[in-house]
């Protein structure tokens, strides 16, 4: 690494100082009084100017020190509020399918803590399906089902539902391993992805009419779709897709509900990319 180059400041051009020789033979002085005075006066000045500037300053930083540290105290967790409180929800398990024989039954945990408005405490729960935990509304059910390549497809919906595409649902999906299938997902909401799907793979898109999608980053997008013909549903989303080394991954959580629980969905998705670490 090459040294900067530090320069030593100049000297001041202090009157140079006279060689006084004494001389023993005389005690008279080889300069003359008023020189000396002169001299000796000039010294007094500048070391009392330099003692003075110098504490001068010194009380500055310090009071300066003490200022700063009076108004803006360091950060503590007391100091930090959390929107609102962690709640302790009670992990509801769903069935898995798998497209593996004698695959083990997934394990969760009993409880996990989620922050969660109070608005919105008594509505929601903790799901355990496809080996993922999901908050979704409360009393839900569902299932999941994991294929041989480890794509993840989740539905939840409530009990009396018929069909959920017309009733309110919670969709999630997971394409880790399939190339052609995370391309063929990401297409939808995200323009490179869609560019090299249409390059690579000859299977058409069936992009549905009405989409309309807002990028987070360059690897998370919301999502919406046109409300039902009944105008019951309103349908939210998230996507993410992101590719290291050749492999592609992608997941999403789609929601419809009423116009009426928009916040219970945007809600549901803020919390979708946060256990999942989306960026």
């Amino acid at each position: 690494m090459e040294q900067p180059n530090i320069s030593t400041p100049s000297q001041t051009n202090l009157p140079p100082t006279p060689e006084l020789t004494p001389s023993f033979s005389s005690p008279t002085p080889k300069f003359s009084p008023p020189l000396i005075a002169t001299f000796v006066l000039l010294v007094v000045v500048v070391g009392t100017a330099g003692f003075l500037f110098g504490k001068s300053l010194n009380k500055s930083n310090f009071l300066q020190l003490v200022h700063l540290t009076e108004t803006t105290p360091t950060p503590t967790p007391t100091n930090i509020r959390l929107p609102s409180e962690k709640e302790k929800l009670e992990v509801v398990v769903l069935k898995t399918e798998y497209g593996i024989d004698n695959m083990p039954t997934p394990k969760y945990p009993q409880v996990i803590e989620v922050a969660v408005p109070s608005s919105l405490k008594d509505t929601v729960s903790a799901y355990g399906v496809g080996e993922k935990i999901l908050i979704a509304p409360k009393n839900w059910t569902g299932k999941g089902s994991i294929g041989a390549d480890g794509t993840k497809n989740i539905i939840l919906h409530p009990p009396a539902a018929e069909n959920e595409r017309k009733s309110p649902y919670v969709l999630v999906e997971e394409v880790p391993a399939c190339v052609g299938c995370a391309y063929g997902e990401a297409a939808y909401y995200f323009e490179e992805a869609k560019k090299i799907y249409e390059k690579e793979f000859p299977a058409p898109l069936n992009i549905p009419e009405g989409l309309e999608v807002s990028p987070l980053s360059p690897n998370l997008a919301r999502y919406s779709l046109p409300n039902t013909p009944e105008g019951i549903i309103k349908v939210k989303g998230v996507a993410y897709f992101k590719e290291d080394n050749n492999q592609p991954y992608f997941t999403k959580m789609e929601i419809g509900l009423s116009k009426e629980e928009e916040n219970l969905a945007e809600f549901l998705l803020n919390t979708f990319i946060s256990l999942n670490n989306l960026k």
